[in-house]
């Protein structure tokens, strides 16, 4: 008579829900659980189908669906599902136990899970584990010699001896540029009758706002006089104030608190860094969040164009920040060009750091006009920077910095006439006191622009379907 079944089979998308099941197995085999859960997907071909058929047949007690919006509809968990969906039939209720990985709609469940008890993983895995455990004792899934000597044994099968931490300290690169040097002064300024303002007609050279009811800026009373004149206004009286002291207590009279002065500067940290920006012929694109980032268009930096850098280990380097590749049908007509573009968006702060946090963005066109289909750009953004390593996102951005500055030693955000943020072409760095060694880091591909491929096949322009599990 065969054994009963004993092991809980992880069904997940690789690779991109790789993390998820990865520290769930390693979670489960703690408890001392036995699990089957393929994270690497290195192994393709029909034996790898009839190896994971017969283990959802023969030896899964239980059958773990880890659902997102990366895996829902994907071909490989679908087949994993309908062979569980087979065998459910045989092992009674709770055979198959859904995982709700992120905000994946309970609507958008496959149809064989659709009405099953999915253990929500989505605000927190340590609830979600908490209530898949609770499942498992109640079912009386059976568990074997696991604890820590389990979970070592699994790492060091997949791992070199050399793999792990070690007490070697290692120096981390940031997205976080620090200002250098800032104006010393900002200047609050009244007017002397607010009813005539035209505040359409008010386009001053340099960043305002108002407060209080006052007109906040580093531009002094000349350098505003007449943008305020075109305006049909006059400048009052003028104060002025240590940025420091502005930014510590903000302002006594009119009264600006100190978080409604830290949000001024803020504003105007933003503008100046999205003016520079546009000066510098980027464009924008609008998030769901209705903030922008800016990216670079082909006639800024030409395709495949290295924009040379120096890193903060003082090495020098080279990255290309737009590409481009022709689009064919398969007839060999031409539908047009998609580019990539790398791009900003700005997080000014002045607390704890003063300066800016810069996320990294990738823009995708087609002749130049960005998809405006905000899915199709996800979808590009997963397939084609999917193989876009840290090391390769770090040295985009400070090529982007650098691309910036112009060629100055730093990066200058002019706010008035006689008054700028500089800021520094290097990130912040950190020192981490251990060091993980990863042996995969020697396999990784070197980042050849000259080898993207220039020319693409595909049914029409909008052909952009999801990748498919490398499994398959």
């Amino acid at each position: 008579m065969p054994d009963a079944p004993q092991s809980i089979f992880i069904s997940h998308a690789t690779p991109a829900d790789n993390e998820i099941a990865r520290w769930l197995a390693l979670r489960l085999m703690r408890e001392g659980y036995s699990v089957w859960c393929d994270v690497e997907r290195l192994r393709v071909g029909d034996d790898f189908w009839r190896e994971i058929e017969g283990e959802i047949r023969t030896n899964a007690a239980k059958f773990i669906l880890v659902l997102s919006r990366n895996s829902y509809n994907r071909q490989g968990v679908l087949n994993e599902l309908g062979v569980a969906s087979k065998v459910a039939k045989q092992r009674g209720k709770r055979f198959i136990l859904p995982v709700r990985a992120d905000d994946l709609p309970y609507d958008d469940f496959p149809i064989e899970a659709n009405r099953l008890d999915a253990a929500d993983f989505s605000k927190s895995w340590s609830v979600g584990l908490g209530r898949l455990m609770q499942i498992l004792t109640e079912d009386g899934v059976p568990k074997r010699e696991g604890g820590p000597s389990a979970v070592a044994g699994w790492w060091q099968g997949r791992h070199s001896a050399t793999e792990g931490v070690t007490n070697e300290p290692e120096e981390y690169s940031s997205n976080r540029f620090r200002i250098t040097s800032a104006p010393k002064w900002i200047y609050l300024h009244t007017l002397d009758n607010l009813k005539p303002f035209e505040k359409t007609r008010f386009k001053p050279n340099y960043p305002v706002h108002q407060i209080a009811g006052l007109f906040a800026s580093f531009a002094n009373a000349d350098e505003l006089a007449q943008a305020f004149e075109e305006a049909d206004a006059k400048i009052g009286t003028t104060f002025s104030t240590k940025l420091t002291t502005f930014l510590s207590e903000g302002f006594g009279k009119p009264k600006i608190e100190v978080r409604e002065a830290r949000n001024v500067v803020v504003r105007f940290m933003r503008l100046a860094f999205q003016r520079q920006m546009q000066s510098a012929g980027l464009k924008p694109y609008e998030l769901a969040s209705k903030e922008s980032y800016f990216w670079f268009p082909a006639e800024v930096v030409a395709p495949r164009k290295q924009v040379p850098f120096v890193r903060p280990n003082k090495s020098k380097g080279g990255r290309a920040l737009v590409g481009a590749k022709i689009l064919k049908d398969r007839a060999g007509l031409e539908l047009g060009t998609q580019g990539w573009h790398f791009g900003i968006e700005v997080l000014p702060s002045t607390w704890p750091c003063f300066g800016f946090h810069l996320r990294s963005h990738v823009a995708f066109t087609l002749n130049g006009v960005p998809y405006t289909d905000a899915a199709k750009q996800h979808r590009l953004r997963r397939r084609e920077c999917k193989v876009w390593f840290n090391d390769r996102w770090a040295d985009m951005l400070q090529a982007a910095v650098t691309q910036l500055a112009g060629g100055a030693a730093e990066l200058i955000l002019p706010v008035g006439a006689n008054a700028a943020f500089d800021v520094s072409l290097l990130p912040e760095t950190f020192l981490s006191p251990v060091r993980f060694v990863w042996e995969k880091d020697k396999e990784l591909p070197a980042y050849h622009p000259e080898e993207e491929a220039v020319i693409e096949v595909v049914a029409d322009a909008d052909d952009d379907e999801e990748e498919e599990d490398f499994d398959e």
